[in-house]
Parts: structure tokens; C-alpha cells; sequence
């Protein structure tokens, strides 16, 4: 092996001669010429036959496959000396790893758990030297030096700008939550700072951090009129994007999504019309066949049948992940399945809505009947999907999260409590895991225990115009509401009423806003009155 071809691999004099004789033993011998001559393309895909760029297609797959065996590699390796306290070495195999498969957000998330036990064990010194002639190197470099000072919210931001410019959008994303958090908690937080970041979620297509982004600027500085500006034109475009996204997965599921649509970009060209579609099917099949314990080959297949978008390719789907998992317990196989279930029934719900829209009497009488029974069961389904999920996924606060808006609907008060208050610790869920967490505490008629909650959740989410602001001020109406007449609180009721009349001054026509002032007011005078024994 010669240097420069481990140096592809490896940073340059990063390694002490022991690990590299410990890592050549492990990795063995990387070849270079190996995937370059896979991924040589000698003409434009445009001038290719259907043949060429099949062919073409299938190497640069095996390329990716390879490079991905290499970074688990790589992570495994990583993982072991942190656990032997060796962080420094840690560090540098996960970023190895991660410059050849740098959109494995599980590996960020642990080498940032890494970083950040260096930090409390007093580590020390300078980072190694790093590669940047690709963005993606550039994006790696900058995540080696947050690493090795993870608090630093200049080297965060300076990483999140990579990453953008690599087109890594969901590391961008995840990064930019840390930075909006730091620079909140500041002392003296910084305007400039929340401009940039709103310019690089707007980049990314993340329009919710990118508004919030923009708030929390004009908030510094309120009578900006460009500021004022750009926070509209960030609110529009989150309109026309909101809904296309479920409020639990939120922008960076989708930005998510569209990272692994860049991956099948090659297989979305291709598969535009459904004689084409098939045809890629039954190509990938036959890979598939020729090697069914390939996890990566099975994922493409599956894949190509989900996109047609039908019960029958789903099943067949479900039934090859449900093999593999036999086999090789993978736990994420399992979960595959568990999402096209949810999806196939949220479809059967979908299509009973459409009916009952255009039936009449008994007809609508029964569709909401079916409704209700398939509601039923699909609430039955996530509670034990979920449930599983958290077991397996202990530290995920976003699946806990879910677990608990479904042990809510179901009326499970106690259990979505606790859920609730470990899922606040994620910043990305806090203030809507605390509005959840308000509403299961008034599930349980323990109103003051409510009303601090949605206090709290109002203090996280300071906003006053958008859906969850006025959600939360509309919930602690109602609470502050229901404390007032059970226990002939005036000073509940008054403050129920100011509420009610600022969601009004917002919204005249949001929910019945319009009843509760005038119920609310009514109700403070009909007190007062009794105060005064007239």
C-alpha cells in the first residue's frame, strides 16, 4: 500500500505509527483504481443507450456499496476506542468514515457524543491535519474542528456553512438547531448570527428554522423594515411548503428525503414512464435474486416497489423486509415495515374521507362507522409499533415523542406524562412536547400543573402569530378557563379573557374565538359582581 492511496482513507500524519498498523490489519488494502475505474464515464449520460446507462448505473451503485462498507467500518472502529477513552483517535475514525458516507446522521449524532466526552474529560490539544479539495472533505474538516471544541458555536456555524455548500442539507439542518439554541442562550445574542442562519436554512429548504431564524432577528431589532421583509417572504414560502409535511416529521424529514432522492437520482431519471419503471424493477430483482443477504440491493427494490404507490407492491415489499429481518435482525428492517403498515392504513383513511364527502344518509352513516373502526386500529397499531421502537431506541426523544401524542389520543394520561417530560430534552420537540404534556396534565383535570406547563411552552415558543402560538395560548385559555369556574377563580378568568381577546386581535375568525370573549368577558363580570354581593 502506498501512501497516497491511504491517504484517500486516512488523514495525512494524523495517525500514530501504532494505530496505523492497527487499522491496515483491520481495513486491509484500499485500492484506489478500484472505484474510479467504476466510476469512469467515458460520454455524457444523455448519449448513452439504455444499455450503457444501465450499466453505468449498476458500478456506481457497487462504488457506493463499497464506500459505505468502508465507512461502517470505520464507525465500528471508532466506536471501540471510545469506549477505551481513547476520544482523540475516536474522533479521527469517525470522520473517516463520514467522508465517505456523509450523510449518516447516526454517525454525526455519535461522534458528536464523542466530542463532547472529550470535552468533559479535559481533552486537549489541536486537531490532525484534514483533506479539502471536495466540499464534502471542506464540510468534514470544519465537523473535526467542532469536535474537538463542541460548544463553540462560530465552529458550528462555520461547519453548518459547509455543509450547505456540500449539499449535505439535513446535517445543515441538525447542526443550525444547536446554533440557534447557543446563540438564544447567550448573553448577548447575536443578530447577525440569526440572519445567517436564516440565510442557510432558506438554502436548504428548511422554512420553519428559517422563519424562526428571522423572528428571532427582528426581535433584536424590531423596527427593521427589510428585516420585516424577509421574515414575510421566509412565512410564505413555509405556506406553500407546510403542507407537504406531517408536523411530526417536520422539514428535516423531508430535507431527509430529499437526500436519499439525490441517491436514486439516476433510478428516478430512468423510471419516468411505467413500461421504463418496470423494467427497472425486474433489473434490480435480478440483482436482488442473484444476492438476497445484500441489505443495500433489498433497499433499492424495495424502494422501486414503494414508488408504485400500490397495496400489492407494498406487501411484496413488506414480505422481503420481513425475511431479511429473520435473518439478519436488523432492527431498522422491522421499522421499514412498521412505516408502509401506518402508511397503508393513513391511504384507507384517505380514501373513506373522499367517499363519505360525497354520500348521503345511511351510505355516510356507515363510512363513518368504518372510520371509526379503522381509526381505532391504527391508533392500536402505532401504540405497539412505537412502544417497540422506544424500547429498541432508548435515547431517540423523537420517538418518544410520538409514542406519547398516540398514548394521548388513547387516552393513557399517565404514561403520555412521562413520555412527554423526557421528550422536552430535544430541542427540535420541547415546545410541542410540553403543549402535549399541558394537555395531558388537563386529560387529568391537575389544571395547575397545566397551566404552568403551557406557561412554559409559551416561554420556549415566544412567537405570537404562527399555528403552535396560537394553539398553545388557545389551550391555556380553555385550562385557565375550566380552573376559573371550578374553583371561582377571578383572576383565572381574567386572564383567560386577556388571552381570548389577543388570539382575536391575531385571528377574529380562529376556532370560536369570537364566543370565548364574549363568554369570557361574561363570565368575569357575573364574579366581580359576586364579589361585590350586588
Amino acid at each position: 500500500m502506498v501512501g497516497g492511496d491511504f491517504r484517500v482513507y486516512v488523514f495525512e500524519g494524523g495517525l500514530e505509527p501504532i494505530y496505523l498498523r492497527r487499522v491496515k490489519r483491520v481495513f486491509g488494502l484500499f485500492k484506489k483504481n478500484e472505484s474510479d475505474g467504476d466510476s469512469k464515464q467515458d460520454k455524457p449520460q444523455e448519449e448513452m443507450s439504455e444499455e450503457e446507462r444501465a450499466e453505468f448505473e449498476r458500478k456506481q451503485e457497487l462504488a457506493k456499496q463499497r464506500e459505505i462498507k468502508k465507512a461502517k467500518r470505520f464507525f465500528e472502529f471508532g466506536e471501540d476506542v471510545a469506549a477505551k477513552s481513547n476520544y482523540d483517535y475516536s474522533i479521527e475514525c469517525y470522520i473517516n468514515g463520514l467522508r465517505l458516507d456523509p450523510e449518516n446522521m447516526k454517525q454525526h449524532e455519535a461522534l458528536r457524543a464523542v466530542a463532547l466526552k472529550r470535552k468533559q474529560k479535559g481533552g486537549k490539544g489541536r486537531p490532525p491535519k484534514a483533506p479539502t479539495k471536495t466540499p464534502v472533505e471542506r464540510a468534514m474538516k470544519a465537523e473535526l474542528l467542532w469536535s474537538y471544541d463542541p460548544e463553540n458555536a462560530s465552529l458550528a456555524m462555520a461547519m453548518m456553512d459547509e455543509a450547505v455548500k456540500a449539499e449535505l442539507g439535513e446535517l445543515a439542518y441538525w447542526v443550525g438547531d444547536f446554533v440557534i439554541d447557543a446563540n438564544r442562550k447567550s448573553k448577548s445574542p447575536n443578530k447577525h448570527i440569526y440572519l445567517r442562519l436564516t440565510d442557510l436554512f432558506s438554502a436548504v429548504g428548511a422554512w420553519d428554522k428559517a422563519v424562526e431564524s428571522c423572528r428571532l432577528a427582528l426581535s433584536l431589532d424590531p423596527m427593521n423594515m427589510p428585516l420585516q421583509k424577509k421574515l414575510k417572504d421566509c412565512q410564505a414560502e413555509l405556506a406553500v411548503h407546510q403542507g407537504r409535511f406531517e408536523s411530526e416529521g417536520g422539514f428535516r424529514e423531508s430535507i431527509r428525503d430529499s437526500s436519499a432522492q439525490r441517491a436514486m437520482e439516476q433510478e428516478t431519471q430512468v423510471a419516468r414512464t411505467e413500461a421504463a419503471q418496470n423494467e427497472m424493477i425486474k433489473r434490480v430483482k435480478s440483482e436482488f435474486e442473484a444476492d438476497r443477504e445484500n441489505v443495500d440491493v433489498l433497499q433499492k427494490y424495495v424502494r422501486l416497489l414503494l414508488q408504485k404507490d400500490s397495496e400489492d407492491g407494498e406487501d411484496e415489499a413488506m414480505g422481503l423486509l420481513n425475511e431479511a429481518f429473520i435473518k439478519q435482525k436488523q432492527y431498522r428492517l422491522k421499522m421499514q415495515i412498521g412505516d408502509i403498515k401506518i402508511k397503508q392504513y393513513t391511504r384507507r383513511g384517505r380514501v373513506l374521507r373522499a367517499k363519505r364527502a360525497k354520500a348521503e344518509g345511511e351510505e355516510r352513516e356507515v363510512i363513518n362507522t368504518e372510520l371509526q373502526q379503522l381509526k381505532k386500529e391504527q391508533l392500536e397499531f402505532e401504540l405497539v409499533e412505537y412502544a417497540e421502537r422506544v424500547k429498541n431506541y432508548p435515547t431517540d426523544m423523537s420517538l418518544k415523542f410520538k409514542l406519547g401524542v398516540r398514548q394521548l389520543e388513547a387516552g393513557n394520561a399517565d404514561q403520555a406524562i412521562s413520555l412527554f417530560q423526557e421528550a422536552q430534552s430535544d430541542p427540535k420537540h420541547r415546545a410541542q412536547a410540553l403543549r402535549f404534556l399541558g394537555e395531558a396534565f388537563a386529560q387529568k383535570k391537575w389544571l395547575d400543573e397545566a397551566v404552568d406547563t403551557f406557561h412554559r411552552a409559551i416561554e420556549v415558543h415566544p412567537f405570537n402569530d404562527d399555528a403552535l402560538a396560537m394553539e398553545l395560548r388557545y389551550s391555556l385559555m380553555k385550562v385557565l378557563e375550566t380552573k376559573a369556574r371550578e374553583g371561582v377563580d377571578i383572576d383565572a378568568a381574567q386572564e383567560a379573557t386577556r388571552l381570548a381577546s389577543q388570539i382575536a386581535q391575531a385571528d377574529i375568525n380562529y376556532k370560536d374565538i369570537r364566543e370565548c370573549v364574549n363568554r369570557l368577558r361574561g363570565l368575569v363580570d357575573e364574579m366581580k359582581k359576586g364579589a361585590s354581593g350586588v
